[in-house]
């Protein structure tokens, strides 16, 4: 005859003060010697077990030396996980670095790059504009930006910015230059006109 499974009676805690989440705090020598009859969601004095389906959960806390113990464990095992799993740059750079299995005599850089120029060299628009990047002549992207409510002194500062970086970029040091004083001024690609509204 199979034995009939009795049911635990849970303790009573109305008695114990309650944390700020609302759960009951129980002296830890009666959590340790009662957890199984502790109703769930009860927290130990020392605040670190609370009881959970007739047993207790062991939690995280700042000064704890198993709480330490376990953080530890956890980022040597993330770390492991990070230094087992190669970036996928590394594989990259690995395989750029072989040799070519057609040219054994370059290696798989070596390749692309001939390609790449073979196909700028064959009009291949995309391949040239590539290759231009590369080497770094890549046009800077000038967006038309509006100066407006500056200071007399911020204004003269800006323009003679603008027009010495001006200047370096067209080598010869006055090109496309704007005036401060004509008021609120927009600063355009150099090759596009200067737009500057009336003033108010």
């Amino acid at each position: 005859m199979a034995e009939k499974k009795t049911d635990i009676v849970k303790m009573d805690v109305s008695k114990y003060e309650k944390d700020e989440k609302g759960r009951p705090i129980i002296p830890d020598d009666v959590f340790s010697s009662s957890f199984r009859m502790l109703p769930d969601g009860c927290i130990n004095e020392s605040r670190n077990m609370v009881s959970s389906k007739g047993g207790y959960l062991r939690m995280l806390v700042k000064n704890d030396s198993w709480s330490r113990e376990v953080r530890s464990k956890g980022g040597d095992a993330l770390h492991a996980k990070f230094v087992q799993r190669e970036r996928i740059a590394d594989t990259i750079d690995r395989w750029l670095k072989q040799p070519n299995k057609d040219h054994p005599e370059m290696t798989n850089q070596d390749v692309m790059v001939a390609s790449m120029m073979q196909a700028a060299q064959d009009g291949n628009v995309r391949a040239a504009e590539y290759v231009r990047d590369t080497v770094g002549e890549k046009p800077v992207d000038r967006s038309e930006t509006e100066i407006t409510g500056a200071t007399p002194a911020q204004m003269a500062l800006i323009t003679n910015v603008y027009n010495r970086l001006q200047g370096a970029e067209q080598g010869d040091g006055a090109s496309d230059r704007f005036d401060a004083g004509a008021g609120p001024a927009r600063i355009a690609d150099a090759d596009g006109p200067v737009n500057q509204p009336e003033n108010a």
